[in-house]
């Protein structure tokens, strides 16, 4: 059945994975920022909230653009780990929470679909809900491997920043009005109007 309040060990956890991922995301986003070379508010304006593993592909993108590599983080496996974490934290965050006959505290998973049987179609969850059982101590190892990828994500801003100031160093921003752009942004007199016919 239902239950409005869980254990309070599984409610102190809960808030600790909210407040863990709300970091992560946070760590991500100024990342990306910097990368774009503009500040938080700008960020917050144009960026909005793109999923983590959204945010990684991005910064994968940008960094291409830049001609910038990294070898202190593999992006590959920080953008699937995120994937994984995210779903989780979600599925903690969002989800209701149930108490078995036996005591068991569990939490009511709609995501995905059962395994399509011989003869039977894939029936998603959303249809019939799968009672994922929890213990309190899944909750703390989810917030464990969220502050180990927070941890991976400063070591990769880290090494990005240092790279790409190297790079703008060498590779200065020149105004559009220097160089050979010079003579398309000279004003030309505007030619006389032909006379209507008659």
């Amino acid at each position: 059945w239902v239950i409005e309040n869980p254990p309070t060990g599984y409610i102190l956890a809960i808030g600790e994975i909210v407040t863990a991922w709300a970091i992560q995301e946070w760590e991500l986003k100024r990342l990306v920022y910097m990368v774009l070379g503009i500040d938080d508010k700008r960020g917050r304006t144009s960026v909005r909230s793109p999923r983590a593993s959204e945010m990684i592909q991005m910064i994968r993108e940008l960094l291409q653009i830049e001609g910038v590599t990294i070898d202190s983080v593999d992006l590959n496996e920080l953008e699937s780990a995120l994937g994984q974490l995210e779903s989780h934290r979600n599925l903690f965050a969002h989800s209701i929470w149930l108490e078995g006959s036996d005591g068991s505290i569990a939490v009511q998973n709609l995501q995905g679909a059962w395994p399509a049987e011989k003869g039977w179609p894939k029936v998603k969850k959303r249809i019939y809900p799968e009672w994922t059982i929890v213990q309190e101590g899944d909750c703390l190892k989810l917030v464990h491997q969220i502050r180990k990828t927070t941890r991976y994500t400063r070591i990769a801003y880290q090494q990005i920043e240092e790279q790409l100031l190297a790079w703008r160093r060498k590779h200065p921003l020149q105004s559009v009005c220097e160089g050979s752009l010079d003579h398309q942004l000279v004003p030309h007199e505007r030619p006389p109007p032909t006379s209507r016919a008659k």
